[in-house]
């Protein structure tokens, strides 16, 4: 299996963890920043939600980086209009090649090291390794990353038809008593799929 033999997985892994912890953290900033803004000068969050649903409306507005800075100023979370996040997630994948793979990189994280160890707990509602930070990762960087709206779906749906076909052939050998799939929980890895449709 080409997947198994795939380096660095386990590292890849602790790294969209830790970066989908940071990303949550903006986004609680930002929650914070709208109840503030709608509190205080509810009037602009009228407007930025009026200019919110023209562009969504619309589908072929492409804001420029005056309304992208605007708009993010004012707690709106969306990575296709951050131009910060674009310039740090654009920087360090610039590459074509590295782009195209993007959706293949994350499939192949169900057979890390760290996923062997990773169970769903249900009384707390989340994964025993913080794997569901990857989501956050995942649904930022790539639309971050796109030139594109279109672009960014395209590649958010090839990690999940990626990702299935991953978890079908990973099921299959679990049921076969395969020992490369000793320890993993595939049903944990649905739950996380499941959680990546609803978000």
């Amino acid at each position: 299996n080409i997947v198994t033999k795939v380096s660095g997985k386990d590292e890849f892994l602790r790294l969209a963890v830790q970066v989908g912890r940071c990303l949550q953290l903006i986004s609680t900033l930002k929650t914070a920043q709208r109840a503030v803004q709608e509190n205080d000068i509810p009037f602009v969050s009228r407007i930025i939600e009026l200019v919110m649903r023209r562009i969504d409306k619309d589908g072929k507005i492409t804001p420029g980086q005056t309304l992208c800075n605007v708009l993010t100023d004012s707690g709106v979370e969306d990575p296709m209009y951050d131009q910060g996040l674009k310039a740090v997630f654009q920087r360090g994948f610039s590459s074509g090649v590295v782009l195209s793979h993007f959706p293949k990189m994350f499939a192949c994280l169900f057979m890390s090291e760290m996923w062997k160890s990773t169970r769903f707990q249900p009384e707390a509602e989340a994964f025993s390794t913080g794997v569901e930070s990857v989501i956050t990762t995942i649904q930022t960087v790539i639309p971050a990353i796109c030139s594109s709206r279109e672009k960014s779906m395209g590649m958010l749906r090839d990690f999940v038809t990626l990702s299935a076909h991953a978890l079908l052939h990973m099921n299959s050998k679990a049921e076969a008593n395969s020992r490369a799939m000793r320890g993993y929980h595939i049903p944990s890895m649905m739950i996380f799929m499941s959680q990546f449709m609803e978000t």
